[in-house]
C-alpha cells in the first residue's frame, strides 16, 4: 500500500495545505496547519470539505507537536484554555502559535505567536 504526501496551495489562506493521498484505498486527506481547512475524500462514500476556523499548534520542548483545530463559533473560554496550554513548562513558545479566521476581512491572523508561512512564502524559499 503506497501512500503519497504532498503540498499544495490552501484554497482558503493560501498556506500550506499538506495532502496524504493512499493509492491502494484511493483515499485522500488534506490539512492546512495555518487556517484549519480540512478536506477528506473516501471514494464511493463522503467527501467532506470543511473551512477552516483557526489552528492552535502546541509545539513541544521534545520537539512533539500536537495540531488542535479550532470550532467555530469561537467561545472565549476555549481560547483562553487554549492560551494557558501555551503557557505551559514544556511549551516550546516560539514554535507554538493560536490562529483564528477573521470572517469579516476573510483572511488568517494570529492569537498568539507567528502565523506560519504561506505557500507562495515556501515555494519562493526553494527556488
Amino acid at each position: 500500500m503506497g501512500v503519497e504526501v504532498y503540498v499544495s496551495k490552501c484554497p482558503q489562506c493560501g498556506g500550506v495545505f499538506w495532502c496524504q493521498q493512499h493509492n491502494t484505498l484511493r483515499d485522500i486527506s488534506s490539512i492546512c496547519l495555518r487556517c484549519g481547512r480540512a478536506f477528506t475524500q473516501i471514494p464511493c462514500e463522503c467527501v467532506q470539505d470543511n473551512k477552516g476556523y483557526g489552528i492552535v499548534c502546541i509545539a513541544k520542548k521534545n520537539s512533539d507537536k500536537e495540531f488542535i483545530s479550532v470550532e467555530f463559533p469561537y467561545e472565549q473560554e476555549k481560547i483562553n484554555n487554549y492560551l494557558a496550554m501555551l503557557e505551559q513548562d514544556d511549551v516550546d513558545a516560539d514554535k507554538s502559535y493560536l490562529t483564528l479566521w477573521d470572517e469579516k476581512n476573510q483572511k488568517i491572523i494570529a492569537v498568539f505567536g507567528s502565523l506560519p508561512s504561506s505557500y507562495d512564502e515556501i515555494v519562493i524559499d526553494e527556488e
